[in-house]
């Protein structure tokens, strides 16, 4: 039988591809997945037969387990793991990493967190993170960012560097066909965006610069897939209400289709239509950052659209400047403008750009080597611990 990694996560959803992809082709070991809540039935019939969550249990095993996280404080995901005798937990995100400290602690077995992006920055907002980080930072066996840049903030913030590994998160190549971009016959050109109503995903500004553009290029179109988590996020209300004055202050109701969140077939299949992904990610007001790199922009470079994005955390090691797409400054409208429009009027540059980014996520994102380095990495620590 093979060994067993607990994976512990605080939620899993349409948006959460990338967790999924990591249990699905794990190979030397066997996954447990332990979730707080799972939305958008998003369990695969290969994946349901590994993940655990709370919202499964009836009502006396959920008043059971609350009353022993009340007086243990162990709850299901303790017992659960230590049931299916796991040998290392690894928890996706820094506050649900904190949160299992004690769980591996009890367990007596290795502990990886994976930090992702607004988890970078709680301390920021909320000071008391920092005396929490630095008690992870302390207990934790070894630290997991999608690049460089992560890895250089997680550093500063106290972590040792030596605990700290780049690890990308990789994407499944086989399920994501290259489309070679050209303009078609009818001359029409579609940009794509996909991202959560977010202030850090800068989709007004994106909305904003194809309004620009299209005031001379009538033939453009704006696809746009996401939403607001619930339907009642505060923030993300916000976010919506910005991309809907601007989508209004410009006219553009005939011209950005709004698509709401699509089920990943769903998603891919309307990339097939675009020529241009656009993701021009921002630093929030609140700290809030990706930290990494979005993963709609690996996918949608390996489906072989040029990106149009910023210098923001790690995106420059995902999307190669002048090489597989374009880059700006931070929540500069008029150089988003300035770039799209450059591609729209080099449609031999949109191939060029799409081609390149293929073969760069093909080498450095594939998700079969990258979750074979993760496998690699399960079992440094373990030998190590």
């Amino acid at each position: 039988m093979k060994p067993r990694i607990g994976y512990s996560i605080p939620f899993m959803t349409l948006t959460t591809n990338w967790i999924h992809n990591q249990l699905v082709y794990m190979q030397k070991y066997e996954p447990i997945a332990y979730a707080d809540r799972i939305k958008d039935d998003v369990l695969s019939e290969y994946l349901s037969k590994y993940v655990y969550y709370s919202q499964d249990l009836n009502k006396f095993q959920s008043l059971l387990y609350r009353a022993l996280r009340k007086y243990t404080g162990m709850g299901y995901d303790y017992y659960l793991f230590k049931k299916k005798n796991i040998v290392l937990i690894h928890s996706h995100f820094g506050d649900k990493g904190f949160d299992d400290l004690n769980m591996a602690q009890r367990l007596k077995i290795p502990h990886i967190v994976t930090f992702y992006g607004y988890d970078i920055s709680l301390p920021e907002r909320e000071p008391i993170w920092k005396e929490r980080y630095d008690k992870l930072f302390e207990g934790c066996d070894a630290f997991l960012t999608e690049g460089s840049y992560m890895k250089k903030c997680l550093v500063a913030m106290g972590c040792p560097e030596v605990k700290v590994t780049v690890q990308h998160l990789g994407v499944d190549i086989e399920k994501i066909p290259y489309i070679p971009r050209e303009i078609k016959s009818d001359g029409r050109i579609r940009i794509l965006a996909s991202a959560t109503f977010k202030e850090k995903k800068g989709l007004p500004y994106a909305i904003e610069a194809f309004a620009l553009v299209r005031e001379k290029y009538k033939n453009l179109e704006f696809l746009l897939i996401g939403g607001v988590p619930n339907g009642n996020d505060p923030e993300c209300l916000k976010e919506q209400k910005a991309i809907f004055d601007i989508i209004e202050k410009y006219k553009l109701k005939d011209s950005v289709k709004l698509l709401g969140y699509l089920k990943y077939d769903e998603y891919i299949k309307v990339s097939h239509e675009a020529q241009i992904f656009i993701s021009p990610s921002v630093t929030a007001g609140n700290g809030d950052t990706e930290g990494g790199a979005p993963v709609s922009i690996i996918e949608m470079s390996a489906a072989g659209m040029p990106i149009l994005s910023t210098y923001h955390c790690d995106i420059p090691e995902v999307v190669i400047d002048n090489v597989t797409g374009l880059l700006v400054p931070e929540r500069d409208v008029e150089s988003l403008a300035e770039k799209l429009e450059y591609l729209i009027s080099h449609p031999r540059k949109i191939y060029e750009m799409g081609k390149n980014g293929r073969q760069y996520i093909q080498k450095e994102y594939s998700l079969k080597r990258q979750v074979e380095k993760l496998e690699d990495i399960y079992d440094t620590v373990i030998s190590d611990y």
